[in-house]
């Protein structure tokens, strides 16, 4: 099994990055994701920058990249797609018969292991052109071998059938008997904003025989993302002069990408952004001013506009349910993963009937607002802090002192003195300020404590000397553990690609989650907000999460968002939620939430320093898979204990 981590690998500011290996931060697939979660939350983003700029809900976003360099605020990847992606495709009316062309905690209740609903045999009015027709599965522009891909015609707005219509890209890999007697398994990574169609071909060495038998296993980007009709937020001018002035992202000869440039980038990295006192601008006047900005640049360079307005999670579930009848399933059967988890919820809620077996890892609570999703991942993050520094104190070799609260306290004056002195690193001008050290530390105390003792060595001489190097020393062995050669396939790629696919994948997230939430406050609650949660979690607080209801109001495109709520499903198949109770993006109390909430849910506990269960927990991967094959779930109230972890070697 793999450790498929999101670790360091450009988790990082770009300070961080320039005193790493090339290995720690060339961009990755994704293999979960953020997000809010991470934070939508949900998966950490990383450039360096000193001032407030669009803010990057973390749900799962897992790397850093550059963005581009225009005046107007821009932005920096969550969950990097695969491929570039080809110009949007849009239609002033409704097809007449559209054809897809080939293209590049135990519930509460006794749930049952079978549906109580039919599934819907009936068309949706005005969609039955839309439900009709055949995708035409084709040879993939990648290039990918064994894969097949195609494009499905959706309406832009399912309120107007009639209307405008863009397209989203599947990709599938057949199933190796030939006859995929279970039908077709849909997955998605999460993010918001991750590819399918990379996401299907990282995982696909670690699915189980049995399950590649017995579907045909499709990934798609959803609506706005990658390969499906996209949003561009940038000028191909942006694109130019970032690619001119990033010669250390340009392929060398082992086929790695070298070192992150130093870039002045908006919005600021996860670690900026979660961790950077309060400082001038840090208002929500000035967050509603970014998501303003940013929202302007993506309806000035994207081809559909509009579709800012149509990227929510209600209407990509809806995209779903054609895709489940063009495959020709009476249910959906699908593995969403952290943001994933919250497509699927929704799908189940309005599509109670056409739940077939659905497998949700690393779950979301779809009952939280954003608000809430926020500071979850702040206290969670904290509390692992708190964790850490107390297992410090009783080792022996603490550089803190005194009881646990005065140790933290220690920490956090430290931290708090890095941006106006950063601590040196050999090799670097720039050094580590505040928020780069933070995200270093995070990425320690949110991973298994057996590897707490490299970051109190790692401490030790910068808090005693004020010397860095061998905290990012340390970092990238814990970046590089159990990694293996597949996941530098995306430093083969041109980085034309690679920005696009970053860029567009961190304005979706924005985009996505910005209409996942409706409006709440004003500039009055949203800065006392912040300045509570600033004073609850000194340490973990993310000024992007606790000003992200501002920056929304901004941006301006959620108007149609869903109220958060409890989804029950009621009549639905069975819906197996796995949590883990050391997962900081989505913590284990919103699986048990969950599994609360639904009829007919049932939860599968981890106990693993991971973020996404398949192919990185053994027990977890057989489990779900079972299911999935034979329908047959787990028994009640089991747990599965982590694989045995690699050890941190330079």
């Amino acid at each position: 099994m793999r450790r498929m981590r999101r670790s360091l690998t450009c988790a990082l500011t770009t300070a961080a990055c320039l005193t790493l290996t090339a290995t720690a931060c060339q961009p990755l697939s994704p293999s979960t994701s953020t997000d809010p979660a991470t934070a939508a939350a949900t998966e950490p983003a990383a450039a360096a920058s000193t001032s407030p700029s669009q803010p990057t809900p973390q749900v799962d976003s897992p790397s850093a990249s550059p963005s581009p360099a225009a005046e107007a605020a821009s932005s920096a990847p969550a969950e990097p797609a695969p491929s570039p992606s080809p110009a949007a495709e849009a239609a002033s009316s409704a097809p007449a018969e559209p054809v897809a062309s080939p293209s590049p905690a135990e519930p509460t209740s006794q749930p049952s292991s079978q549906p109580t609903s039919q599934p819907s045999s009936q068309v949706p009015s005005g969609l039955e052109t839309f439900y009709a027709q055949e995708l035409a599965w084709g040879e993939c522009s990648d290039g990918s071998s064994g894969y097949q891909c195609a494009t499905l015609t959706v309406p832009l707005d399912y309120s107007d059938p009639s209307g405008q219509t863009i397209t989203v890209a599947l990709k599938r890999l057949p199933a190796s008997d030939g006859h995929a007697e279970n039908g077709s398994l849909f997955l998605n990574p999460g993010g918001p904003g991750g590819s399918g169609l990379s996401y299907l071909t990282e995982v696909t060495p670690f699915l189980p025989a049995d399950l590649l038998a017995s579907y045909d296993v499709i990934g798609f980007d959803p609506r706005g993302v990658g390969a499906s009709t996209p949003i561009t937020c940038w000028s191909s001018e942006d694109l130019a002069s970032v690619e001119a002035g990033t010669p250390g992202y340009a392929p060398v000869d082992d086929g790695a990408l070298t070192e992150a440039p130093e870039l002045d980038t908006s919005p600021q990295s996860e670690a900026e952004a979660e961790t950077a006192p309060a400082a001038a601008g840090d208002t929500a006047e000035a967050a509603v001013s970014d998501g303003r900005e940013a929202a302007a640049l993506c309806e000035q360079h994207s081809e559909v506009p509009e579709l800012l307005d149509h990227m929510d999670a209600t209407t990509v579930a809806r995209d779903m349910d054609v895709m489940r009848d063009v495959v020709g399933d009476e249910r959906l059967a699908y593995l969403g993963v952290s943001y994933g988890t919250y497509l699927g919820s929704v799908y189940a809620e309005q599509f109670p009937g056409n739940v077939g077996r659905f497998v949700l890892d690393s779950a979301m609570d779809p009952a939280l607002t954003r608000a809430e999703i926020h500071e979850g991942n702040m206290s969670s993050k904290e509390s692992t802090v708190h964790a850490y520094v107390e297992s410090c104190l009783g080792s022996g070799q603490c550089p803190l002192s005194g009881t646990t609260q005065e140790a933290v306290a220690q920490l956090t004056a430290f931290l708090d003195g890095l941006d106006a002195s950063p601590l040196s690193v050999a090799g670097s001008a720039t050094g580590l300020n505040r928020a780069t050290t933070v995200s270093l530390i995070h990425a320690f105390t949110t991973d298994d404590p057996q590897y707490w003792p490299h970051l109190t060595q790692a401490l030790t001489p910068a808090l005693t000397e004020h010397n860095g190097t061998e905290l990012v020393t340390q970092a990238n062995l814990l970046a590089s553990a159990g990694q293996n050669e597949a996941d530098d396939s995306e430093a083969t790629r041109p980085i034309e690609d690679v920005l696009t696919a970053m860029w567009n994948s961190e304005y979706a997230l924005l985009a996505v989650h910005c209409s996942d939430y409706p409006e709440t406050g004003d500039l009055a609650s949203w800065d006392a907000q912040a300045a509570e949660l600033r004073a609850a979690y000194p340490i973990s607080y993310d000024k992007t999460g606790a000003y992200m209801d501002a920056f929304c109001h901004g941006w301006g495109h959620g108007s149609g968002a869903r109220e958060p709520a409890a989804v029950s499903a009621e009549g639905s198949g069975p819906i197996l939620v796995v949590g883990n109770t050391l997962d900081h993006r989505t913590p284990y109390a919103w699986a048990e939430d969950l599994v609360g909430q639904l009829d007919n849910g049932h939860l599968l506990t981890v106990e693993a320093a991971i973020h996404g269960q398949l192919g990185a927990n053994t027990c977890s991967t057989g489990q779900m898979s079972e299911f999935l094959v034979t329908g047959a779930l787990p028994e009640a109230g089991q747990t599965c204990p982590a694989d045995p972890l690699p050890p941190l070697e330079g």
